[in-house]
């Protein structure tokens, strides 16, 4: 699997996985379904010792998810108050995997870091039986790593492998990002108790890269994905070299259409979902106050550099 892998990728709570499932069940795309693991974390992209075995090559690749996700199949439950979860049927073996990515590595042993990751997305989508969208010529892989974008050797490193990979970066309005981050909890921020940093860290990354990669980066507003899906998704579908199709209007997984990953239980629905947009009053005046004081005028900073690129 030669084609170069795509990556969607800025701090947690900003749109990712909503991206993602917008591009899944696109013909000319290989979608990883959920957020891809093979680092360890998965912001740091991982170096591979091409002297080790391929058994042991792949036991640091393999997404420890996949496990779970086989015997119980997919699901993500971010609000504590939805006790009704429902979960997608996800048939692939990781033990298969781990055969076919063996095989497929003696009989072309990889000379390159790429050629590893090109093995391993062979075997994962190759393991994974009930893929709903093999058929189709496809012209890229596609997934989420959140935060492996404010990891300037991650990036770097992800670009030596990939020399003709994107990124493409959702940037979130501050207000909405801290609703939700606070809501979610600070297990994902695990680092500092002041999780804004991370927020700060994810803008100057947007920054940063575009500087660096110019055209290989993509920043885009949160807000255009939820309230202008059609006319970002073109714009998106164009920047990627590939067809725009009706799918990538409606978030699915394997094709099926896939509730909101939210963390408020009134937004768990079925489709492009406008109730993040109004987050801010789930704030209080305090935190609206810091928000304006040490996000904003960062935010604004970002923005006007989308806008004008």
């Amino acid at each position: 699997m030669k084609q170069p892998l795509v990556l969607i990728s800025q701090v947690q709570r900003s749109g990712g996985t909503l991206l993602s499932q917008l591009f899944d069940g696109h013909s000319e795309c290989n979608v990883h379904p959920h957020e891809i693991y093979i680092g360890n974390p998965k912001w740091i992209w991982p170096v591979i010792d091409l002297n080790m075995s391929p058994g042991n090559i792949f036991d640091k690749l393999v997404e420890k998810y996949n496990f779970k996700f086989y015997e119980k199949g997919y699901e993500k439950q971010t609000c504590k108050e939805n006790t009704d979860i429902k979960s997608y049927v996800f048939d692939l073996n990781p033990e298969e995997q781990k055969k076919i990515f063996i095989k497929r590595f003696k009989n072309k042993p990889p000379s390159t870091q790429r050629d590893v990751f090109n093995i391993y997305f062979y075997s994962y989508f190759s393991a994974w039986k009930n893929d709903k969208n093999k058929a189709g010529n496809k012209k890229i892989i596609l997934g989420f790593v959140p935060r492996l974008s404010c990891v300037s050797e991650s990036v770097d490193k992800y670009f030596r492998a990939y020399p003709e990979g994107k990124i493409i970066s959702v940037v979130r309005e501050p207000f909405g990002w801290y609703a939700s981050s606070l809501k979610h909890g600070a297990k994902i921020f695990k680092k500092s108790k002041d999780i804004r940093v991370y927020y700060i860290e994810s803008l100057k990354s947007v920054l940063r890269n575009i500087e660096t990669y110019g055209d290989k980066i993509k920043a885009i507003e949160f807000s255009d994905v939820v309230s202008r899906t059609e006319q970002t998704m073109r714009e998106l579908c164009g920047f990627l070299g590939i067809g725009f199709e009706n799918i990538v209007l409606n978030p699915t997984f394997n094709k099926e259409k896939i509730e909101t990953n939210s963390n408020f239980v009134e937004s768990i629905k079925k489709g492009v979902v406008k109730d993040p947009l109004n987050r801010k009053n789930k704030l209080t005046k305090k935190q609206i106050v810091e928000v304006e004081k040490k996000l904003l005028p960062l935010y604004n900073k970002v923005i006007k550099k989308i806008r004008s690129t």
